[in-house]
């Protein structure tokens, strides 16, 4: 296949694989995230249980921004996956697939990224200074606060987010991700202005063939 026909595609190759692959370590990150909080959660409740107490562990501030960051992640692993693919497998047309998709494969490229941006930086901030909110309760009648911390204090648990180590991959995992996606994006960019480029100049070269004859 001439390079032409698939502008940079060595360096395409190399940005999407990184890309698909720090995805998906990011995603899983955040499916292990969200293991992790019901399992911590479901033991603290069992701990407690025998004494006659009902624990609320609510942790909804960091969950939901946190699902939609693992879900921008899956799109970047897809998008990056299937450009991949289209790059990789072989075409017998003149122009490949690869690039009469370029445009559109760029444009979803963008997009994962920057879903993973805008949900990244509220998750950082949530994980780095929020607290999960619990309530206890013994027959209906809810536990001084001062109490549920000491309480906390002996099951080792802490409500800051930052002390899980679950929580702390689950930030740093996916700004590595962003880094590759947004170069993935960049490069995918390039090709695609090159193809444009490439076809302008194609086209030029016909009507001049074509006023000679």
């Amino acid at each position: 296949m001439p390079s032409d026909a698939a502008p940079l595609k060595p360096q395409r190759i190399v940005a999407l694989f990184l890309a698909f692959a720090l995805a998906v370590v990011g995603a899983a990150a955040g499916l292990n995230a969200i293991v992790k909080k019901h399992k911590t959660i479901a033991y603290l409740q069992s701990q407690v249980a025998p004494l006659g107490i009902k624990l609320d562990i609510n942790t909804n501030q960091i969950t939901t921004p946190g699902a939609v960051l693992t879900a921008g992640l899956i799109i970047l692993a897809l998008v990056s996956f299937l450009d991949l693919a289209l790059l990789l497998l072989p075409s017998h047309h003149v122009i490949p697939s690869s690039t009469r998709f370029l445009g559109l494969t760029t444009l979803l490229l963008a997009f994962s990224t920057v879903w993973i941006f805008a949900s990244l930086v509220p998750v950082t901030v949530i994980a780095a200074h929020g607290q999960a909110k619990v309530a206890a309760y013994v027959h209906g009648i809810s536990l001084p606060d001062a109490v549920i911390k000491s309480t906390e204090g002996k099951l080792g648990f802490s409500r800051n987010y930052w002390t899980e180590y679950f929580i702390r991959l689950f930030v740093i995992a996916p700004w590595v991700s962003l880094v590759f996606g947004a170069i993935a994006t960049l490069v995918s960019f390039i090709a695609w202005r090159r193809s444009k480029a490439i076809a302008a100049a194609s086209s030029d070269t016909d009507s001049v063939d074509m006023g000679e004859k």
